[in-house]
């Protein structure tokens, strides 16, 4: 006041609360109109000052004029809002829009008392309708503050968390129920539905106003599921595309810089989804990230369900439809390859939502979509989503995994490292009644791979061999029980490698010696641990007992008998497959699939540097597979190189002593 030069009225200092601030606040405004423009910014300075004092107030506010003092200071401020937007200098408008936060956020306490103090000063007639007029103010705030952002030439990440912190606030965006006033705000003609829609729009190329804005709409989203049903749309705008920033790089500290309203994201990130949210919201990847896990909760509470069958319905679609995402011909970290990487990163997080009386043709359309020759970037969720859907339904278990392993001819192999990878989490983590009669099949059907001529097959089934020797050890036990289902085991190796491997480097053993690759060989002593794979290796029929199967056979005369057992055994021992088993085995096991659907699960860790190699996507198995042989074949040259080189100089040195000893 003393600044302004002018003497408050007594009444402002007659210390009875809320009237007071009132008073004070009508007379500051006044003075600031008298004495010019250039004492608008300090107008609303004041105002932003003032709020905390007077709501403050409000607590102790039990008189009805109190309670209208208050009614018009709310309506004032927000008439003014709508008023002053346009003209403020960038620098003020963070002042209006903490205003205009404070000011709609108290609108909705008293609504119809503040909208009818708010229109009459923005110079609209009140209808008398609750909804009419509570859209009318509401609009008027909305288009002259993000009239004011948008023509600001100064659009810095302060302005943007100070505009959404204010208009995309709880209180506008939340209902209570289907007869709540507020959810009219979000109709087809709705001033918050059209302000979330030319935010999302401008925010491609703006990072941190998207970021801005889609924490707190993800937060309310997965928490309202009358409003969320309205932006499923936008839900999935944010879950498929990503802000084209430059070259990429991460934009740096965005809830650091110590801005208005970076106190509500952070908030709203916690809210929606806790650390992973909050690990990555300085991220570049932060606004989908958030929606992540917004579509995580969808699918995980009761009520939202349906909504996130709605979206998964609507995404499956698109990736087995869309030409990019059905397209495999494209290059690493490309545009295309980070859409894919988005699209089944959300419905890895959305799976869980297919009704069980789907699951079995959405497993089958999963089951196309693994053929395809795509990158492990990518394949790798498909076999998350795999996973789930087994474990869903773990009668179609057998279908999906045996067919395609017992494929020896199989001329796309590339489904088999998918397959061998589903096939193992769901022996390890899949119900007893399911898991435990596909083990021995299972086994059997895999071994044969562990001799294909393809690196990164024969590895990567060498490397599930080796979990299942530690996890499930009793598959390959050299007993009695057990003979008849090694022999079986073997024989299906032997009919792979006539049939579809390397067929040249066994035939002439099995043409020499059939017998001890006959899966009848042996004795049968009826159910032993592995005696279902048999129906494997002789094309899906069991074997009728011959005379050299009587119970009396004496399985010591037979080499093939403890052939899992010295395979086990070999997998144990050999430094080779060690060395694999501590690089590989970690990544192979993780994450589980209760993990898998999950945004910490489908996400690379994040410690503030390294955000993954192409939207958060985790390393995959595959890439790790073979970058450990590149890593391997490398280091078997250089040894070779060096034990070269060692030889030269030797037989060089002999040589030229020999030459120095001559005559």
């Amino acid at each position: 006041v003393a600044v302004l030069g002018a003497q408050p009225p007594p009444q402002v200092w007659r210390g009875d609360g809320v009237a007071s601030m009132a008073q004070l606040l009508w007379f500051v405004q006044k003075s600031c109109r008298e004495a010019g423009s250039e004492l608008q910014a300090a107008y609303w300075c004041v105002v932003a000052a003032v709020l905390g004092t007077v709501e403050a107030f409000r607590a102790a506010a039990d008189d009805e004029t109190a309670v209208q003092e208050l009614a018009a200071v709310r309506g004032a401020l927000l008439a003014a809002v709508a008023r002053d937007a346009a003209s403020v200098q960038a620098d003020t408008l963070l002042h209006l829009f903490a205003v205009a936060r404070w000011s709609l956020e108290q609108l909705m306490l008293q609504p119809g008392a503040v909208c009818g103090m708010a229109l009459p000063a923005m110079g609209i007639e009140p209808t008398g309708s609750l909804h009419h007029d509570l859209i009318a103010v509401v609009w008027a705030v909305v288009r002259s503050c993000w009239a004011a952002y948008s023509d600001a030439e100064d659009r810095r990440a302060a302005g943007a968390f100070a505009l959404c912190s204010a208009l995309l606030q709880p209180a506008l965006l939340t209902a209570d129920d289907d007869s709540d006033p507020r959810l009219a705000l979000h109709g087809e003609e709705g001033p918050v539905r059209w302000l979330v829609s030319r935010v999302l729009e401008r925010s491609e190329r703006a990072a941190r106003l998207r970021a801005a804005a889609a924490a707190p709409l993800a937060a309310v989203w997965a928490s309202c599921h009358q409003v969320a049903a309205l932006y499923l749309p936008h839900l999935q705008d944010l879950l498929l595309e990503g802000v084209l920033h430059g070259d990429g790089s991460a934009v740096p500290n965005i809830m650091s810089e110590g801005v208005a309203g970076t106190d509500v994201y952070a908030e709203a990130l916690s809210s929606v989804g806790g650390d992973v949210a909050r690990a990555w919201g300085d991220a570049l990847q932060a606004p989908r990230i958030a929606a992540l896990c917004c579509a995580h909760q969808l699918v995980a509470l009761p009520g939202t369900a349906r909504l996130g069958l709605r979206l998964w319905q609507v995404l499956f679609q698109l990736a087995r439809t869309e030409k990019d995402l059905v397209s495999t011909d494209y290059k690493i970290g490309s545009s295309v390859h980070r859409r894919k990487v988005r699209v089944w990163q959300a419905l890895c997080v959305l799976c869980p939502a297919v009704e069980a009386a789907e699951v079995a043709p959405t497993l089958q359309k999963v089951y196309t979509v693994l053929q395809a020759n795509d990158v492990p970037t990518i394949k790798q969720y498909q076999e998350f989503v795999a996973r789930h859907l087994l474990l869903a339904s773990p009668q179609l278990a057998a279908s999906f995994l045996l067919s395609p392993l017992a494929d020896h001819a199989a001329k796309k192999v590339e489904v088999v490292s998918s397959v061998a990878i589903v096939a193992l989490h769901f022996l390890l983590h899949g119900p007893p009644e399911a898991a435990v009669p596909l083990r021995a099949p299972l086994v059997a059907a895999l071994l044969p791979w562990a001799m294909h001529h393809n690196h990164g097959v024969k590895t990567l089934s060498l490397l599930v061999l080796k979990v299942l020797t530690e996890e499930l050890p009793e598959l390959f036990l050299d007993d009695g029980d057990a003979a008849n289902s090694q022999s079986s085991a073997v024989a299906a190796a032997v009919a792979f490698r006539a049939v579809g491997g390397d067929a040249g480097r066994l035939r002439a053993l099995t043409l020499e010696q059939p017998d001890l690759f006959r899966a009848g060989s042996l004795p049968a002593s009826g159910t032993g641990p592995l005696r279902a794979s048999s129906a494997i290796a002789n094309g899906g029929k069991e074997r009728p007992a011959g005379p050299a199967s009587d119970a009396g056979g004496n399985r010591e005369d037979n080499p093939s008998s403890s052939a899992l057992a010295s395979i086990a055994k070999f997998l144990e021992a050999s430094p080779d497959i060690s060395r694999l088993r501590a690089a590989i085995v970690p990544s192979l096991l993780s994450p589980t699939p209760a993990e898998s659907i999950t945004p910490a699960g489908v996400l690379c860790s994040i410690d503030g540097s390294d955000q993954g190699e192409v939207e958060g996507a985790r390393p995959a198995l595959v890439d790790a597979v073979n970058a450990f042989l590149i890593e391997q074949r490398q280091a078997l040259r250089a040894s070779r190189a060096a034990a070269d080189a060692a030889s030269a100089a030797s037989h060089l040195g002999t040589t030229l002593a020999s030459a120095a000893s001559a005559p």
